[in-house]
């Protein structure tokens, strides 16, 4: 249009090959006069910044996927107690470790590197000599209302200065103690300055923040990353925020009520041994589940598959009643023939039970696999093992056998990580200062008299002062005139004594020739 090509003429270049009524010939070429472009500019050196335009407003996403992170990390949770991951102490868990229990656990990798990190935050695990297991925090978290759950998992991750789903640096793995220095406050900035309810898009929200936090630029350079953080947590669904993206980052409880209601009776029980279950189950529910069935494929709809050894040990000294009225109660649906059946048949056959003696026993299919695993038989039931109980059990889960007492639980200490805030710290800088000064303020009152002294007294005085840890009042010259100053002597060298001035609050070297008279302290 004529008023962006004049625009492009003012500020950009003044060169056209087509003539018009504003440019002058000059050569094959047309050109806008200098004289014209200084006017047009009017005194201006640069051309006008303007606010990014707003972007259209609409309606709010759902809000279905924000029970992902939730059910994430309470999956997590549940497997670790079952079978801690492997972990370096210094590493964490690498990235190999986290694409076979990925694969274990029938979810992608991706999403699990958001979990442990989401979790790890959060206090909910932690690493303990070689394995990264669930903290004394998780159980109670475990059981609490799934609107605390989530405004847990979203206050530590508003407070993280960890990026989700990546490592710092790229050559370590997940789980470290490395962070990326104010993370936290460009993830708060971005959050706050994004219109709510607007179609979330990376390079609109980088001009944004650009122009909103001029000073910020690494903020703007973080955007795709918080982007993909809105995803993995669901707040973010198509590009478009869902309504507890806009309470965010300052309210995170008003943000919690947005969670989609729990449902108790969301299962699907199928003839063939498996269960369709939504992510929002509750807890207890979630419970019974994964105590009977494994995870088959994740996704917004999961399915569970009966597992015969979980079946087993959920239902040993149990009424299987029980287990069938439980799993009718959290079904929408009646429960088959075959299941009831399957729940019954496990019931019936007596499960592999661990003493303090250290004696098994085992009955139908399992006698077969205890005798390839190294046991003592000791009669057609029952097998005896010089390790401890603990081992045992680990020895027989590991080998697929259930068992009726599952070994003792280690807890995973919590990560120490150091989050760096918005602004200085005043009681920092003080103790920085304190300690500098070693906790003595600079004396106000005038320094007192002090004795003539040659340069080999200066010397004699100065290395005792500096062997005794002692601060000495010294007088001596340079450009301004004559100073006398307190000064901690630190090093004396080829005729020169280097050491920081309580007065000048600098270091100083002087000469020894120009030192006319020295002094201790305590005089």
């Amino acid at each position: 249009t004529p008023p962006d090509q004049l625009r492009v003429w003012v500020w950009d270049s003044p060169v056209s090959s087509d003539p018009h009524p504003l440019l002058v010939p000059r050569g094959d070429q047309y050109v806008l006069p200098r004289e014209t472009s200084l006017l047009l500019r009017n005194g201006a050196y640069l051309p006008p910044v303007s606010a990014p335009a707003a972007p259209a407003g609409g309606e709010s996403a759902s809000g279905h996927s924000l029970w992902t992170a939730l059910a994430g990390v309470r999956y997590l949770l549940t497997d670790l107690a079952r079978t801690p991951l492997a972990a370096h102490p210094a590493r964490g868990v690498t990235r190999r470790a986290v694409a076979d229990r990925a694969a274990a656990m029938s979810v992608p990798a991706e999403d699990l590197l958001v979990w442990l990190e989401l979790a790890a935050a959060a206090g909910l695990i932690g690493n303990h000599d070689t394995y990264c297991r669930t903290t004394a925090s998780a159980h109670a978290w475990l059981q609490g209302e799934p609107t605390a759950m989530w405004s847990a998992l979203i206050e530590a991750w508003l407070r993280s200065d960890r990026l989700l789903g990546s490592c710092v640096p790229e050559a370590l793995g997940c789980v470290t103690t490395t962070v990326q220095p104010r993370t936290a406050v460009h993830r708060g900035h971005i959050l706050s300055v994004w219109p709510a309810a607007a179609r979330f898009d990376t390079e609109e929200a980088t001009t944004f923040v650009e122009w909103a936090r001029p000073r910020m630029h690494e903020a703007a350079q973080q955007v795709p990353d918080v982007y993909r953080e809105l995803i993995a947590l669901g707040l973010v669904e198509s590009g478009t925020p869902t309504s507890a993206f806009a309470d965010l980052p300052e309210d995170v409880q008003a943000a919690s009520e947005h969670l989609p209601a729990v449902q108790s009776d969301g299962l699907i029980v199928q003839p063939d041994g498996t269960v369709i279950a939504p992510l929002a189950l509750d807890n207890s529910t979630w419970a019974l589940l994964q105590s009977i069935a494994h995870v088959e494929s994740w996704g917004p709809v999961t399915m569970h598959r009966i597992e015969s050894a979980r079946l087993q040990s959920a239902v040993n000294g149990r009424d299987p009643q029980q287990v069938i009225d439980a799993l009718a109660a959290a079904s929408r649906t009646a429960i088959p023939q075959s299941i009831e059946y399957l729940i019954r048949d496990a019931a019936r056959s007596a499960g592999v039970n661990v003493y303090p003696a250290t004696v098994i026993e085992g009955a139908g299919q399992d006698i077969d696999r205890l005798k390839g695993l190294g046991l003592t038989q000791v009669s057609e039931q029952v097998f005896t093992s010089p390790q401890s109980p603990e081992e045992v059990v680990q020895l027989l889960a590991e080998a697929g056998v259930a068992t009726s007492q599952g070994p003792a639980a280690v807890l995973g200490v919590p990560l120490e990580r150091a989050n760096q805030g918005p602004g200085p710290d005043e009681a920092a800088v003080a103790r920085l200062v304190e300690h500098l000064l070693d906790g003595h303020a600079v004396p106000a009152e005038d320094p007192p008299a002090l004795a003539a002294a040659d340069p080999a007294t200066v010397a004699d005085v100065c290395r005792q002062a500096i062997s005794e840890d002692r601060r000495v009042w010294v007088q001596y010259a340079d450009g301004d005139g004559v100073r006398t100053e307190l000064v901690e002597p630190i090093d004396l060298r080829v005729g020169r004594l280097s050491g920081w001035s309580l007065h000048a609050a600098r270091m100083i070297t002087v000469p020894l020739s120009r030192i006319a008279a020295v002094g201790s302290s305590d005089d």
